[in-house]
């Protein structure tokens, strides 16, 4: 069945009364991503806790509580002499950026140990990323993305909307989506992800280890193998609108924010006994990075006048007529470092998963 519904390319998406959350994938699929998330949160917990404990080896105790209070009475300097810009909605007096200067300069000259800890901070970022790249692997092996591909020789059986499976799933670590407005529309293939992520971090002296959420949504079909084999799937899928709003703002001290935002087309199996398999291609990947300074942007980078082909052969064979569930969709996943600075993330993406293409082959 086809729909006749168009949506404008670029237009922001609304919510929709005929909007569906929740999943039909039963708890086995939430159960599955707690294990995923709990072995990638051990991984990123560890190297945060590792980079507090030697952070704490370099500063006494008596220098800590002094680079405490010089950053307690800068940030009350800063307010203090500006408030009355505030009120009248003028410039301000003291940009931040010189009161982090001042401040900086203040540290250097009474911590010992100051220069040693931006040093260590540099080498952990640096470890960060990579840890999260390793965390995170590639795209799976067997997968292939092609932009404004011509998909009408694709052999096999082909789904169109209505879908009768759909997935609307968050991961997160602690509780940083702090709104969401997402919602999936089966009966069109439309996926909407809407919510805003937030990572806010003041406590002199305490690092809050890194935080990351996934949000996932797509919709499917059920599919029963007429033969042993592997499949081999393609999924048409376009994007209306896509947009991310980063904002990060200083609160004075061991100040840095390493933001990375990775967009993925998946597809993914329940089997019988609650199996899963999960088939990422990774789409874009952006961010930001603050050592104390005020920043914002505004990415909105995927092409949405032409439709992605997303193409995965499965690793697994899969026996004769055993019966399955087959969901493509998008999966955004926001990974924040973020120590003695306020971030927030607002993610908007629309799409339309327009068919997939399921065949056996050997």
């Amino acid at each position: 069945m086809k729909t006749n519904i168009k949506k404008p390319a670029g237009s922001y998406p609304r919510e929709d009364r005929r909007g569906r959350k929740g999943s039909t994938l039963g708890k086995a699929w939430g159960k599955y991503r707690t294990k995923v998330v709990k072995a990638q949160r051990r991984r990123l917990t560890k190297s945060s806790r590792d980079y507090q404990r030697e952070r704490q080896s370099l500063i006494a105790r008596a220098d800590s509580n002094r680079a405490k209070r010089l950053t307690q009475e800068a940030r009350d300097e800063w307010h203090k002499r500006n408030l009355p810009a505030l009120v009248r909605g003028s410039n301000a007096v003291m940009s931040k950026d010189a009161a982090r200067t001042k401040l900086t300069r203040s540290l250097v000259r009474s911590i010992p140990g100051f220069r040693r800890v931006q040093a260590l901070k540099r080498s952990h970022l640096q470890n960060h990323r990579k840890l999260t790249s390793e965390v995170l692997g590639t795209s799976a092996d067997g997968t292939g993305l092609a932009w404004n591909a011509d998909l009408t020789d694709i052999p096999g059986d082909k789904f169109v909307p209505p879908f009768p499976e759909f997935d609307l799933h968050t991961d997160q670590f602690r509780e940083v989506i702090v709104e969401d407005h997402s919602q999936v529309l089966p009966d069109i293939g439309h996926l909407v992800q809407n919510y805003v992520f937030e990572h806010n971090e003041s406590d002199w002296g305490f690092y809050n280890p890194a935080q990351f959420a996934s949000h996932l949504a797509s919709c499917g079909v059920r599919f029963t193998m007429p033969q042993a084999g592997r499949l081999h799937v393609t999924a048409d899928i376009q994007n209306f609108f896509n947009r991310l709003d980063f904002s990060v703002s200083d609160n004075f001290g061991f100040s840095h924010s390493d933001l990375e935002v990775r967009v993925s087309i998946f597809v993914l199996f329940r089997r019988g006994g609650d199996l899963f398999s999960f088939y990422p291609i990774e789409l874009m990947t952006t961010g930001v990075f603050s050592e104390g300074d005020d920043l914002s942007k505004v990415v909105s980078d995927l092409d949405n006048s032409v439709a992605y082909a997303a193409d995965i052969t499965t690793i697994e064979i899969f026996p004769a007529a055993e019966p399955l569930k087959v969901l493509a969709g998008s999966q955004i996943r926001i990974d924040s470092d973020t120590d003695d600075m306020d971030v927030q993330v607002k993610a908007t993406f629309w799409w339309q998963l327009r068919a997939l293409y399921i065949d056996v082959v050997a």
